[in-house]
């Protein structure tokens, strides 16, 4: 199981799971709540303190390995422009 976590275009939060793409629910004192980016989708993960993530309910739609990796791609290249100052 791969997960990456990165901020979306307004600065919040994105998990990538399992080719799952979530934005951050809620935190309850350590505990992170997902839920799938796709609003009529009841697919959500949990993430409790200093453990990786898991999905807690299925989806209802494919994921889509692509767009995780293209998600990733451009947060990674972004930050390396903005910390090196170019």
């Amino acid at each position: 199981m791969i997960s990456s976590i990165v901020q979306s275009k307004r600065n919040k939060p994105t998990l990538s799971l399992d080719n799952f793409r979530y934005t951050q629910d809620k935190i309850i004192n350590t505990t992170i709540y997902w839920k799938c980016e796709n609003c009529s989708c009841p697919g959500r993960a949990i993430q409790y303190a200093g453990t990786p993530p898991s999905m807690k309910k299925p989806h209802n739609h494919d994921g889509d390995e692509m767009k995780c990796k293209v998600v990733f791609f451009a947060y990674a290249f972004f930050s390396d422009i903005f910390y090196t100052g170019i």
